[in-house]
């Protein structure tokens, strides 16, 4: 199914409302209610995503920001703190 039979479809961007439109042009917008901005899709994306995702679209910013630390450094850990290095010889 062609994504541009979606626009108007309520979903969301980063887990706030959003709307799908930009019926004419040749990608789609998918833009927040509150106004904060939006992102493009490929026609082909909306209809994927809201067929198989319910219509919870992700922007590269919104990943990058909820994506958690691999691994957490102790305060004493010798990386963190130059002074605590151990000296190599130099």
């Amino acid at each position: 199914m062609d994504g541009r039979s979606y626009v108007g479809e309520l979903v969301t961007l980063d887990g706030r409302p959003a709307l799908v439109t930009g019926r004419r042009l040749p990608f789609a917008m998918v833009q927040r209610m509150d106004g904060s901005g939006g992102v493009e899709f490929a026609w082909s994306t909306v209809a994927n995503v809201i067929e198989h995702r319910g219509g919870r679209f992700g922007s590269k910013a919104g990943q990058y920001r909820r994506k958690p630390a691999r691994y957490h450094r102790h305060p004493s850990h010798p990386y963190l703190h130059p002074a605590k290095r151990r000296h190599r010889g130099r």
